[in-house]
């Protein structure tokens, strides 16, 4: 009863973004005016694990990110947000992907969250679909992500998300998993 209830008050949305997420490393293609970090910025204090398979997709960083009201996107390091808060785990350069015969590439995503105890409260499959068929300059993904949309009611605790990347063309993926805080 208790995950049914979870997972009618946890929803997930995907956004996937071809242009660099400022204040995380944005750059020449990114879609808001925020200057980019120096190369000091502070990395994410959270839990974190990647894995990459055989093919070698690899991601540069990744990043739990918060949209402020004026709706820049900033890091939050500690992990922490507040219930009812959009919660977004986002992955910097992934790649390479392959191309295939029509010289796109094509990726996609999934998502899966968890709650304290390791239960899988939310999956969603095939987050990008047939809009992940495209040219990725230098084949590669700037900043795909996973939005985990939550309510005030949801229950407090600390929750992981994690998000597989996969190159349809390669065969490859690579993962990532973040915890964090909802109060």
């Amino acid at each position: 009863m208790q995950k049914a209830f979870n997972n009618l008050l946890l929803t997930g949305l995907v956004v996937f973004s071809m242009a660099l997420v400022s204040g995380c490393g944005g750059g020449e293609n990114s879609t808001t005016s925020q200057a980019s970090p120096s190369p000091k910025s502070p990395t994410s204090q959270t839990a974190t694990t990647s894995k990459p398979t055989s093919s070698q997709l690899k991601f540069e960083k990744s990043f739990l990110v918060r949209k402020t009201p004026d709706k820049k996107v900033v890091p939050v390091n500690d992990g922490v947000y507040k219930r009812g808060e959009d919660v977004q785990l986002v992955l910097l350069n992934v790649g390479k992907f392959k191309k295939g015969q029509d010289g796109k590439n094509w990726l996609d995503m999934d998502m899966e969250v968890k709650n304290a105890k390791g239960e899988v409260i939310l999956v969603k499959k095939s987050l990008i679909g047939e809009k992940g068929h495209t040219a990725l300059k230098d084949d590669v993904a700037a900043s795909p992500n996973g939005t985990v949309n939550t309510t005030p009611k949801i229950q407090p605790g600390t929750y992981q998300i994690q998000l597989t990347i996969y190159d349809k063309v390669g065969g490859g993926r690579v993962t990532e998993t973040k915890a964090f805080t909802l109060k």
